[in-house]
């Protein structure tokens, strides 16, 4: 948070400002529009990749993080790649004291089941989790498809929020997938590569 303070992922409300990195691969601040999916209830397959520092992070198996196969901070080159798709050795970004990001090499993967599933969208279609890089999509392998297909949904919510000052809590409440994500899922199996969604 722009406070400097940080709260699990069940907590966090449409309008919130959370840290991200956005297109020019830098950190910053961007806000909260919508949960693609929000189920407290839901139990989850979670996929844990740990890092040889102890630190790690938990994502579905079809969320999408980002990766690099090298730790070589001159040139990072990550690519969003599907939780399930991770293997030891190739590294995370993970976000360090000085604002800057560096790469923690996967020394484990490990499953289990949790409950509770949140999937909050930001303006910049990415956000940190436990210090670490990951996009908001999941489902399609191609970050920019993704948040391309959501640009009416950012339009939307900005213009709500200029026209209605309140507008942006109306969805708090909501409960499982969102309608607009729904949508895009139906649609994706007519008008997208098949090789690029998720394969169970």
């Amino acid at each position: 948070m722009p406070d400097g303070t940080s709260k699990p992922m069940s907590e966090v409300q449409i309008g919130d400002h959370v840290l991200t990195v956005n297109e020019n691969g830098q950190k910053d601040y961007s806000e909260v529009i919508m949960f693609l999916h929000r189920d407290d209830e839901m139990q989850g397959f979670y996929y844990t990749l740990h890092t040889g520092d102890g630190d790690a992070i938990t994502l579905t198996p079809s969320h999408l993080l980002y990766i690099t196969d090298s730790n070589n901070t001159n040139s990072i080159n990550p690519r969003a790649v599907f939780a399930k798709s991770a293997k030891i050795g190739q590294y995370l970004l993970k976000s360090d004291s000085q604002r800057d990001l560096r790469p923690k090499q996967i020394t484990k993967i490990t499953t289990s089941w949790k409950q509770g599933v949140y999937a909050p969208l930001t303006k910049h279609g990415t956000l940190m989790v436990d210090d670490f890089v990951a996009s908001c999509y999941g489902v399609i392998s191609n970050q920019n498809i993704a948040h391309l297909a959501f640009a009416p949904a950012r339009l939307l919510y900005n213009i709500n929020s200029r026209l209605y000052a309140n507008s942006a809590t109306h969805e708090l409440s909501q409960n499982g997938v969102h309608w607009y994500a729904e949508l895009l899922y139906r649609l994706s199996y007519y008008v997208v590569d098949q090789r690029l969604l998720f394969q169970h």
